[in-house]
């Protein structure tokens, strides 16, 4: 299959099922949970020209996408739509382009996408697509990207860029650097100073909106302010099992496949760019990558007060996606492929039944959402991926096919 068709496949399955599943907040719909509400508002006041300082902290500094929205010809809302559509379909080739580039087999890029496409935290922007979060997943994709090419330049572009529109980008900054130490395989025009400038660069981009008078007088400490009561809370010790619930539903079974993917990185498991003779600087910065983004999805959703998880860790889709095809490559290597087959299949129908139960759609009543039990869907995809960890064990063990 070739890349353009693997960028189609990996942009239609997300905008048909997005589009014709997933129903959209809107303004006068009388329906809460259909309501444009919450952050969404902030975002459009801003894309409206409303003064930033009457927009509330920390909405205000994330000038960035808003600023670009209001350039656009549609209404403020639409604007906003437009972005994180043109974003989610810029993340999906992207995507592709880092697995075709690590000669990940065309058949396990298709699988990865398409799993990817069918979560909650993914179609979320469907739902609520007023947000910046796809925008942000775009710039931690670039960066991601010109890490894995070894472009320091593109790499500090897209992080300062992106810490302009959302600070969540900063979490992959000192990605560039930790793989140079790690990796041992430095290239003149990646001196640690250079890079270190390089976050810099992307600090100021963060930094520059919160000391802006404009945007309000005292920015920096109305924005400190403003988590320190959700810190003083620290959801983590004080519900620590609630906690730890909401961050395995952010990604579901896909937690175990990236970790599984992450771990046989470097073995004969994966595909030969990516295995024990591979090239170890893509090996280190898949891992620096996951673990960056990971921590940050926590301390993120740990600042918010524990809230929508899904949104939190989307920052980590780019090496969880990587990981996953390695790990679905792996499994091809040690089970038939009618059992392959079978069981990508089961978890792709429990991964879109768990968003149809998450997000509202033409389907499913709220009253029947509510009443669905879920836990049995977790148990079935949890089910398949011990089957999974148990096959390639074995593998490993010399009990099954080698690769």
């Amino acid at each position: 299959m070739s890349s353009l068709r693997l960028v189609a496949l990996a942009v239609a399955v997300p905008l048909l099922v997005g589009g014709t599943m997933i129903l959209t907040r809107t303004e006068g719909t009388g329906n809460p949970n259909l309501e444009i509400r919450g952050d969404a508002t902030h975002y459009i006041a801003l894309a409206r020209g409303d003064d930033p300082a009457t927009v509330m902290v920390p909405f205000r500094y994330r000038v960035l996408v808003p600023w670009i929205a209001k350039q656009l010809p549609f209404s403020p809302e639409r604007s906003l739509q437009v972005i994180s559509i043109l974003s989610l379909v810029g993340v999906q080739a992207l995507l592709v382009l880092v697995g075709r580039r690590l000669a990940i087999p065309a058949v396990d890029i298709a699988a990865g996408m398409v799993t990817l496409s069918l979560l909650p935290s993914f179609l979320y922007v469907f739902h609520n697509p007023y947000l910046l979060d796809l925008f942000t997943l775009l710039m931690i994709t670039g960066a991601f990207h010109a890490l894995l090419r070894r472009a320091p330049v593109a790499f500090a572009a897209f992080v300062a860029v992106g810490a302009a529109g959302r600070e969540a980008v900063l979490f992959i900054a000192p990605a560039y650097l930790v793989t140079v130490l790690l990796a041992r395989a430095r290239r003149p025009a990646e001196r640690p100073l250079l890079l270190v400038l390089g976050i810099g660069v992307a600090v100021a981009a963060f930094l520059l909106p919160r000391l802006l008078p404009a945007l309000g007088s005292d920015g920096l400490h109305r924005y400190s302010a403003f988590y320190e009561t959700t810190l003083r809370q620290f959801v983590p010790f004080r519900t620590p099992v609630e906690f730890l619930v909401s961050i395995s539903t952010a990604w579901d079974w896909l937690w175990f496949a990236a970790a599984g993917g992450v771990a046989l990185l470097g073995t004969k498991f994966v595909p030969p760019a990516l295995g024990a003779g591979g090239d170890r600087w893509t090996i280190v910065a898949i891992r620096v990558s996951f673990v960056l983004l990971c921590t940050g999805g926590v301390i993120t959703l740990a600042v918010n007060g524990g809230l929508d998880a899904g949104r939190q860790f989307l920052i980590a889709a780019p090496p969880i996606a990587i990981a996953a095809m390695c790990f679905g490559y792996a499994m091809r290597q040690v089970v038939p492929e009618q059992v392959y087959t079978a069981g990508l299949m089961a978890l792709l129908i429990c991964t879109l039944s768990t968003t149809l139960v998450r997000l509202p759609n033409p389907l499913l009543t709220e009253a029947e959402r509510w009443s669905v039990p879920l836990w049995t869907i977790t148990c079935l995809s949890l089910g398949v991926m011990a089957a999974c960890f148990m096959r390639i064990a074995g593998s490993a063990a010399g009990k099954g096919r080698r690769p």
